[in-house]
């Protein structure tokens, strides 16, 4: 992904495959709400959205645990 506010990408899937999460981290809300309206990232969400209950949610980071 090239977009500026783009920090990172994870996907989760449960161990029985039945739910997917996706963390994306972005520089800022405005970034975030600028890449949910790509044309690429809607196919995607609209893709999932027939396959499976599709929630999405802002979240802000509230603390960090590292190794």
């Amino acid at each position: 992904l090239t977009d500026p506010g783009f920090v990172s990408a994870r996907i989760l899937q449960s161990k029985d495959q039945a739910s997917i999460a996706a963390v994306i981290e972005m520089r800022s809300a405005q970034d975030r709400a600028r890449i949910e309206e790509s044309p690429d990232v809607r196919d995607t969400l609209d893709h999932l959205h027939g396959a499976a209950s599709l929630v999405i949610r802002l979240y802000q980071q509230v603390s960090a645990y590292e190794a």
